[in-house]
């Protein structure tokens, strides 16, 4: 039966055939934007490999998911490099992202979501070849806007686990950078040769706020500490002989920067710091005192 007659093979009013071809023509339109829920915008970047957006080093791309189930690719080519790089991979944006890090064979190789509330951050050194990078949204429903950036990361000076720390002698200094902003720099204290318990300070100086840790020869937490003088770390601990290891990075997760650290071996406290073993003076009389390492505490009764 012909679209313009009624089921009876009426033909339809001319009004009526114009009021259909209209809604027919809007009809169209709509679906060449998507659909009624579908994409109400053209992808900004494909969602396979075959379709990926080339990123280079040192790079930001503006991108937008929309809808939520968008996938945004982008391509990371290293094949021109002569030896493996250390990439840091991150969103910025209020938009909720999940990131992933692919080979070129389609092998997961790093997964991040909140890194730091909303955004996701990946590094890896990845030797020289093809990498594919993955944007999407937290929510299926999470639509909004995201900037992608790459960054070569500089060599570390100082390793970040304690396979790889560097020595730290008693009476001696180190210095180091903290660069990018979420580098650990990890130290290792040999006491092994000690043959009684030595009460050792260890501290930072430098214009970067650092916070840090003491860790026993197995990793695990034995203090912590962050701007004692408002700026630098500050641990004091008797250690038996045994192998330890420390740590320093930035207090902030936005500042990077050059500090030293040093580690010495604390005089015998002369007065204790309580009361239980406070040293007596009499009315009259007088003690001398030595106030070492910094916020040491001499307790006298009278």
């Amino acid at each position: 039966m012909p679209l313009m007659t009624t089921r009876h093979g009426v033909l339809l009013p001319f009004s009526r055939r114009m009021a259909l071809i209209a809604a027919l023509v809007a009809l169209c339109i709509v679906m060449s934007m998507g659909g009624v829920g579908g994409q109400t915008v053209e992808d900004d970047h494909g969602n396979t490999f075959d379709t990926a957006t080339t990123l280079s080093l040192d790079a930001s791309v503006d991108g937008r998911i929309d809808p939520g189930t968008d996938i945004d690719m982008f391509k990371l080519d290293l094949a021109s490099e002569s030896e493996p790089t250390t990439v840091r991979i991150y969103t910025t944006g209020d938009l909720d992202t999940v990131g992933r890090l692919y080979e070129d064979d389609g092998s997961v190789l790093d997964f991040n979501d909140d890194y730091d509330g909303y955004n996701f951050q990946i590094v890896e050194t990845l030797p020289n070849g093809t990498y594919y990078v993955s944007v999407q949204s937290y929510f299926s429903n999470g639509v909004g806007d995201y900037t992608l950036h790459t960054e070569e990361v500089p060599p570390d000076d100082h390793a970040n686990s304690i396979d790889g720390a560097t020595p730290l002698a008693l009476g001696s200094s180190v210095t180091g950078t903290i660069d990018p902003d979420y580098d650990l720099d990890m130290f290792k204290l040999d006491l092994s040769d000690a043959s009684e318990p030595t009460t050792v300070w260890i501290y930072t100086t430098g214009e970067l706020y650092t916070t840090g840790g003491l860790y026993d020869s197995e990793g695990s937490l034995i203090s912590g500490n962050a701007f004692y003088d408002g700026r630098n770390v500050n641990i004091v601990e008797t250690l038996t002989s045994s192998i330890y290891y420390v740590s320093v990075e930035s207090r902030y997760s936005s500042e990077a920067g050059d500090y030293a650290i040093h580690a010495e071996e604390a005089p015998t406290d002369d007065h204790a710091d309580t009361t239980d073993e406070a040293t007596p003076i009499s009315l009259g009389s007088s003690l001398a005192g030595h106030i070492f390492p910094p916020r040491d505490v001499d307790m006298f009764e009278f």
